[in-house]
C-alpha cells in the first residue's frame, strides 16, 4: 500500500452501501503538508463520487468481454 508519509499523496478508492442497499464508490486523495523543517504538519484530504466512472468502466469492460466471445 503507498505511504502517505513517504510520497507526500496517496489516492484510494473506497465502495459504501447505502441503507437503501446501493453502492457508490469514493474517491479518497490526501496531500501531506510539511512544515519548514520537513516535518510533516497536516493532511488535507477530500472525498469525490465517482461512482459514474466506476460504472462507465465496468460496462466498458463488459462490452468488450462481449466482443471476444
Amino acid at each position: 500500500m503507498p505511504d502517505l508519509f513517504t510520497y507526500g499523496h496517496l489516492t484510494l478508492e473506497y465502495r459504501f452501501r447505502y441503507q437503501d442497499g446501493s453502492y457508490h464508490w469514493i474517491q479518497d486523495s490526501q496531500r501531506l503538508v510539511r512544515s519548514s523543517d520537513s516535518a510533516p504538519d497536516e493532511v488535507i484530504g477530500s472525498w469525490i463520487d465517482v461512482t459514474s466512472r466506476k460504472e462507465a468502466e465496468e460496462a466498458q469492460e463488459k462490452a468488450e468481454g462481449e466482443l471476444e466471445d
